[in-house]
């Protein structure tokens, strides 16, 4: 008896120390994460990352783009003068995601040479914002569901193939750098420190414009969360007067760097003048809200209104060109071309089963977000953050029955919700199928031999009496409740 209860206490105190290292030390275990995968990843690729295959034509550009660099070529003109020559083609890119290319084959070069330099170079350069993601993930999850759920954030993510893919070695274009600036800003909405979370979501915002346009419906609903905010809580004001600096001064700033001379122009399909204009003004009428700030909520929601409006009119009668889809293709190019296009197709014209393999993880996070609004509904502030980060997820995922390029961020912004669904329902489950067999073995299943506390000795959960006095509450009161209380 003595070496049971022994025994008993030192599992009891390794139970409390694991739960404190993973609680603590989160970042080390992300990091720790991290690198497991990315040697995993290295594995499964290493045929591709041997003979340099590149696995798709935007990635070929970028490394070309990156050598142009290298050789000499202009840091604004980024056109390729291998197509339409001798004028070059313009290519709408911007040389943020050239910089750790470019870095790590300077870096490598005198250790493994040109070909090998360039080799390792896009092998590594697309899992450095693998580690932003699940940084921010984890970070996420801890803000919103428990300091203990980020585990379950990284096992969820491990399962979204399409996301996953925007990181493999060789996948060097932009896409990975977005998702991962993307899951940041949601980190930042969740971020209780006001000032802090408004600054984190404009420089996201502002980095991930700079690189391209391709989140910007995602980062437009973040923008009008923020606001939102402050319509519902006056005390919000910081947080919006940060965002609206860090936002315009961000994405003025990263137009002034990396703003190609054909960008300068009025294009639809890359930061210039248009969005230039717009986050400008966008900047200054929402710090205009937050240094107005009135104290009903009610007036608070007709400036929301009204600036809303204003940015709108703003860009339809400023660049009305740009109301249309960007590609800005002819009809019969959109009918023989893009429609034959995987990615810009619905998720289902691919059939059930790629629908089912990309959408089983935006479902489960959908689910998971209702869940988890529901459970925090008492609490007023973390509530809108979960419907924010929720709302821009669903979103998302209700763009795959527009184009299926969509995936990759609606899988991200899954993760949390999908653990969410984890954290919350699993316990539950365990809990019912616990209670049932102390039910029967207390109560007719073994003769009235065993009692309620016949396997826990006295250390019977808390949770397993308050379902036991539950499930046994009076009739009369509302359903699963004891009238008692």
């Amino acid at each position: 008896m003595l070496q049971s209860k022994a025994l008993q206490k030192k599992v009891d105190e390794l139970e409390r120390l694991a739960v404190e290292i993973v609680e603590r030390h989160w970042i080390w275990i992300v990091v720790i994460a991290w690198l497991l995968v990315s040697g995993w990843f290295m594995i499964e690729k290493w045929t591709d990352i041997r003979f340099f295959r590149l696995p798709d034509t935007d990635d070929n550009m970028r490394i070309m783009q990156v050598r142009a660099l290298l050789h000499g070529q202009g840091w604004y003109d980024l056109r390729n003068y291998r197509m339409n020559p001798p004028f070059g083609a313009s290519i709408h890119w911007s040389r943020v995601v050239d910089l750790p290319l470019a870095g790590l084959i300077l870096g490598l070069r005198p250790f493994l040479g040109g070909a090998g330099a360039e080799r390792w170079a896009v092998a590594i350069a697309p899992l450095l914002p693998y580690l932003l993601l699940l940084y921010s993930l984890a970070l996420t999850a801890r803000r919103l569901i428990h300091p203990l759920a980020y585990p379950l954030a990284l096992l969820a993510i491990f399962f979204a193939g399409s996301t996953n893919g925007m990181f493999m070695p060789e996948r060097i274009d932009h896409h990975g750098w977005q998702l991962a600036l993307l899951a940041l800003s949601m980190a930042g909405i969740a971020d209780r420190n006001r000032i802090r979370g408004g600054l984190v979501l404009g420089i996201t915002s502002a980095l991930s414009l700079a690189i391209g346009l391709e989140m910007i419906i995602y980062l437009a609903l973040a923008g009008a969360a923020t606001v939102l905010f402050w319509v519902a809580d006056a005390e919000e004001a910081q947080r919006l007067r940060a965002y609206a600096v860090s936002m315009s001064g961000g994405v003025a700033l990263g137009f002034l760097l990396f703003a190609s001379y054909d960008n300068r122009a009025a294009v639809c399909d890359a930061l210039s003048p248009v969005f230039l204009s717009d986050a400008l003004v966008a900047g200054a009428l929402m710090y205009g809200l937050a240094w107005l700030t009135p104290c009903d909520a009610k007036r608070r929601l007709a400036l929301a209104v009204g600036a809303g409006v204003l940015i709108a009119g703003f860009h339809a009668g400023t660049w009305p060109q740009c109301l249309q889809k960007p590609e800005h293709i002819s009809p019969e190019a959109q009918q023989l071309w893009m429609s034959y296009v995987k990615e810009a197709r619905p998720v289902y014209r691919h059939g059930w089963r790629i629908a089912m393999l990309i959408g089983a993880l935006p479902i489960t996070g959908a689910i998971g977000w209702g869940l988890l609004a529901w459970i925090r509904r008492r609490d007023a502030e973390l509530l809108r953050k979960v419907v924010a980060v929720g709302s821009v997820g669903l979103v998302a995922s209700l763009l795959l029955l527009w184009q299926t390029r969509t995936g990759p961020a609606a899988q991200m912004l899954s993760a949390v919700g999908a653990a969410g669904v984890v954290w919350f329902l699993f316990p539950l489950f365990f809990l019912f199928l616990g209670l049932a067999i102390l039910r029967r073995l207390a109560w007719g299943g073994c003769g009235g031999r065993w009692h309620r506390r016949g396997w826990y000795g006295d250390d019977v959960p808390p949770a397993f009496e308050e379902w036991h006095r539950r499930m046994h509450a009076q009739p009369g009161g509302p359903a699963g409740t004891d009238t008692k209380s």
